[in-house]
């Protein structure tokens, strides 16, 4: 098969998968291997998502340029450029897909073609590690930094309530010590949990209250 890469699983059918392996694509049962593959050309991948059905892969390669690739009928739906892009993310019904970037930037990009559903966002830090969104569609998290203080920033957004230009509504922008390389949602969207490399805290996703710390040592 070769390195993989990149890997994600399908939300909805866990007992499926998708890897990027080279300059192919690999998707299908995880207990027979990913039997099925195509080519997706060159470029090194940095980030993959799946859509909630399992049909769409988002790829990112070179950090500059996001492609859509339809899984079923093995090829390629939208690509575009987006600067410096540092992960993208699914929304849970599959409509949108979620762009972060160095330059302190997120946006939402239409699932049909790429095109961006409104403006971008600016983060309180400059460099978006981290993103996900709640399992309920609700909330949107992300996890920033800023270069110049290397001060780090936990911002949650309401993505059911959009201003003018459908900019999320934020909710709160926490600074942390953390530097929020990992973020999760409980299954019931009340509790984030986000951390490290050596340590994590869960709070209350609407409040941004800790409620139990986690050190990794």
């Amino acid at each position: 098969m070769g390195d993989i890469t990149q890997f994600g699983f399908v939300p909805k059918n866990p007992v499926k998968g998708v890897a990027v392996c080279g300059c192919t694509i690999r998707c299908g049962s995880v207990q027979n291997g990913l039997p099925e593959w195509f080519d997706i050309g060159l470029g090194a991948v940095t980030r993959l998502d799946v859509s909630p059905d399992g049909k769409l892969a988002a790829l990112v390669q070179n950090s500059d340029r996001i492609s859509l690739w339809d899984l079923e009928q093995k090829r390629l739906n939208a690509k575009t450029s987006v600067n410096t892009i540092r992960a993208c993310l699914f929304s849970p019904n599959g409509d949108t897909l979620w762009v972060t970037t160095h330059s302190g930037l997120f946006a939402p990009l239409n699932t049909h073609n790429l095109k961006q559903h409104a403006k971008t966002t600016a983060c309180k830090g400059s460099d978006v590690q981290s993103i996900k969104c709640s399992p309920n569609g609700k909330y949107l998290a992300t996890g920033s930094c800023e270069a110049e203080t290397r001060k780090n920033y936990l911002e949650l957004w309401d993505v059911s309530k959009v201003s003018t230009g459908g900019i999320p509504e934020k909710v709160y922008a926490h600074p942390t010590s953390y530097t929020l390389i990992h973020m999760a949602f409980s299954p019931d969207s009340e509790t984030l949990v986000v951390g490290d490399l050596r340590s994590a805290v869960a709070m209350n996703a609407a409040a941004g209250k800790a409620t139990a710390y986690l050190d990794l040592g």
